[in-house]
């Protein structure tokens, strides 16, 4: 079990990744803007979960134990109070413009906050609590992280006893407006494993990586006629990418994630057939483009299929499967199944093969022949080997 100071370093370098993406001018990003909306909402759902975990666990510890600590934890608060009505007006925000602006001002607040907290307020926790001290708080932040609200809510109580009674409402509420809106956006994970991505930020690393290529990739930005305008076409290169990576999540997810998923969740027999009948939709085009030379104009005119199947799989695993999964898995559990699904990402097929067998055990047999066919093509081609 990590310690108070490790779970919440964790946090603040994750807060700090999504504002350095959020922060990003328009066109260097690397992603569109429905990609800038979805980092918002993850970054948005991340700093309140913060800042809950933090009033209901760290500060009545500094509170009562540190040197000090009343002080501390009133400065602290009003830091906080100010993220959180920043917070709640960049969940509002709609053009590009007005969230790259929020995230700047909400970034400035946050790392403010940051900086006052780990070089005041941790070494005088540090002074006067004890290693296992430590780790008992880092328990208490993992549970508090389990049931706090996923929006801010600025005029809401942040004291430990007035959390109790309107937090708990309210973080049932958010999670109702969650499912509902079907809002995109999960905390990152405590693993017990210091470093190692958990199962779901696992995932949602490689829906990032997709996201990104999707965003290079989209028929908006290379037209949709050849011969009109003198556009180009795809980049063959992120292509070949978006098949190898593509068909490498696509493997992993049916081997390991979605057997475990269909036991786990409610009515999971329902929701696994209509995973894999999505897998399998995708995985034919997929595998139509691979087959198609690359100059092929009938590429774009699949992938223009294809394009719009990942980002609504994608959404929907990120608002339904995966929040399910952090709600009925152990912290070890689901640190042990991001080992799991990393290891499997090396012995992956790098390209998709729709009429292998689908899941499950079928597809670990599968995977053992097919594999070594898919590097064999893959360095008689001149593809790049895939990453990790």
């Amino acid at each position: 079990m990590p310690t108070i100071y490790q779970s919440l370093e964790a946090d603040h370098r994750h807060m700090e990744d999504l504002l350095g993406r959020l922060e990003a001018p328009r066109g260097q990003a690397g992603f569109d803007h429905v990609g800038r909306r979805r980092l918002r909402d993850h970054l948005v759902v991340a700093g309140s979960r913060h800042e809950v975990c933090e009033e209901l666990v760290l500060w009545p510890a500094v509170r009562k134990r540190a040197a000090g600590g009343e002080a501390l934890r009133a400065h602290a608060l009003a830091q906080e109070r100010d993220a959180k009505h920043l917070l709640d007006a960049l969940r509002f925000a709609t053009s590009e413009e007005e969230i790259i602006d929020l995230s700047r001002q909400v970034g400035e607040v946050m790392r403010l906050h940051v900086a006052f907290e780990e070089a005041q307020v941790w070494p005088a926790l540090r002074s006067a609590t004890t290693r296992i001290g430590a780790r008992m708080l880092g328990a208490k932040l993992s549970l508090a992280a389990k049931v706090a609200p996923t929006r801010p809510h600025p005029r809401g109580p942040d004291s430990f006893a007035g959390l109790l009674m309107v937090g708990t409402p309210a973080a049932a509420l958010d999670r109702l407006r969650d499912r509902l809106a079907r809002r995109r956006g999960s905390y990152p994970g405590r693993s017990s494993t210091a470093g190692w991505p958990d199962a779901v930020a696992a995932v949602e690393r490689d829906h990032a990586s997709i996201e990104s290529l999707l965003a290079q990739l989209d028929p908006a930005g290379w037209g949709a006629d050849l011969e009109a305008g003198g556009r180009t076409a795809p980049d063959p290169g992120l292509v070949n990418r978006l098949i190898r990576e593509v068909s490498v999540h696509d493997w992993v997810e049916r081997e390991h994630l979605y057997p475990l998923a269909r036991r786990r969740i409610h009515d999971g027999n329902d929701l696994y057939a209509h995973w894999i009948a999505e897998h399998g939709a995708m995985v034919e085009i997929l595998s139509e483009i691979d087959r198609r030379p690359e100059g092929d104009p009938h590429r774009r005119r699949l992938l223009d299929r294809l394009i719009p199947l990942l980002r609504t799989h994608i959404a929907e695993e990120e608002s339904g499967v995966l929040p399910a999964l952090r709600a009925r898995m152990a912290d070890e559990e689901l640190t042990e199944l991001g080992r799991t699904l990393q290891a499997a990402k090396a012995k992956a097929p790098t390209r998709p093969h729709g009429r292998a067998a689908g899941v499950g055990v079928g597809a670990r047999l599968s995977r053992v022949v097919i594999r070594p066919l898919d590097r064999v093509r893959d360095a008689a081609s001149g593809r790049d080997r895939p990453r990790g």
